[in-house]
């Protein structure tokens, strides 16, 4: 029987409003559709994508060639019509929405999956910040100090007086993060100790919801790098890592598809090799293991500190879920050079014509397939007829 892959990148926001039949915001909706193909790299051999719309022909032709198998679809219609056998629902990442979806008898779902409240906690950031505290105990030399972190408060005025506080001690600036928070959103970054209206209205609104702020100093960030493992039921295999960049607001740019170690500086990769290996101990021990099986994504940066030393900042945040940095590992292994390969996801506010965009691409960098690997030229990976909002592509030099 098939295992069903499931892409709903809202995943954090459906837990936070602990909704059984929760409907995610129109942009997140564009988002589930126009990059679902994505998830298409992480299937295995007999998986299916659950999708409803259809894809263009011509596209899914040249993505079959570089995946060297076709991608097989399966939408909710033909679930419930054909009363079609499921093994397994594999979402990106978990919340109750789904679960209640395909446990009506619409479905022949073999195995029901039950939620567990406790796994709320792992997609918190506070979750993540305990993990931090225990690699800084370590107070080993190459990580950031304690003082380069921030605190979680609850009450408004505790909020905004922090704030003021860290502005006047930090010129880089300061972000707050919600606990709960998706795809670079939930973040605001402020520069300027000056309160407004909106700013005061957007900590309000977030301690109602989710009941608590991070505020952070921004700091002095080099690069973004995560590590990427899978928690099994007696181990964390380590499974690679990726240098990542993001957009200013923390949104989700792309990837190198090289080695990410050539990417760090030098000096600093016996303590990557380091931090590695306690990942997998403190993993193993940790909630993560006890209650998430699969995939799990760890965002690190290279920093300065105020006296201009390079510094690891060991976990910005843990992601108990599929990550984009898995689908980067995946797409490393269908290019014929790696260190000159990339891949992007751009949006509506960067191109202003996806159609035009695509065209241009592909006449400047003329695509190249050899023996299912992309060896030079311009690669959609989404279908640009669906794109709305959101592009991504792949590309080699």
């Amino acid at each position: 029987m098939p295992r069903i892959l499931l892409f709903n990148p809202y995943c954090e926001l459906a837990i936070v409003k602990r909704s059984r039949f929760y409907t995610p915001p129109k942009l997140y909706k564009k988002l589930s559709v126009e990059l679902a193909i994505l998830m298409s790299w992480l299937c295995n051999e007999d998986d299916m994508l659950l999708f409803d719309n259809e894809f263009d022909k011509s596209f899914l032709g040249h993505l079959n060639q570089l995946r060297g198998r076709p991608v097989q679809f399966i939408s909710r219609k033909q679930l419930q019509t054909q009363k079609v056998p499921i093994d397994l629902i594999l979402p990106w990442g978990e919340s109750i929405e789904y679960l209640e979806e395909f446990k009506s008898n619409r479905y022949n779902l073999k195995h029901k999956q039950s939620w567990d409240p406790d796994f709320r906690t792992l997609y918190s950031r506070k979750t993540g910040y305990g993990m931090l505290s225990k690699l800084l105990e370590l107070n080993y030399q190459s990580f950031i100090e304690t003082n380069m972190i921030g605190r979680f408060i609850s009450e408004k005025e505790q909020v905004i007086s922090e704030l003021k506080d860290l502005l006047r001690s930090n010129s880089n600036g300061v972000v707050l993060k919600l606990p709960y928070s998706a795809s670079g959103r939930g973040l605001m970054k402020l520069q300027k100790p000056e309160m407004n209206s909106s700013i005061e209205s957007w900590i309000a609104s977030g301690l109602q919801t989710q009941e608590s702020i991070l505020i952070e100093p921004w700091l002095d960030k080099i690069m973004d790098f995560s590590l990427l493992f899978e928690i099994t039921s007696n181990n964390v295999e380590w499974l690679g890592g990726t240098a990542f960049s993001t957009h200013g607001t923390g949104q989700y740019d792309g990837a190198h598809l090289g080695d990410f170690i050539n990417k760090i500086p030098s000096r600093l990769h016996e303590s990557v090799d380091f931090l590695i290996q306690e990942y997998k101990k403190l993993l193993y021990k940790s909630e993560y293991a006890r209650l998430h099986t699969g995939k799990i994504g760890v965002d690190c940066m290279v920093v300065k500190d105020q006296k201009g030393h390079l510094k690891i900042h060991p976990c910005v945040e843990i992601n108990p879920r599929h990550t984009m940095g898995h689908v980067t590992l995946a797409l490393k292994d269908h290019v014929v050079d790696s260190e000159n390969s990339e891949w992007k996801i751009v949006t509506k506010h960067k191109i202003k014509d996806f159609h035009l965009f695509e065209e241009e691409m592909k006449e400047k960098y003329p695509m190249k397939i050899k023996e299912n690997k992309l060896d030079k030229g311009f690669f959609p990976l989404v279908d640009v007829n669906l794109s709305t909002q959101y592009y991504a592509y792949l590309i080699a030099y």
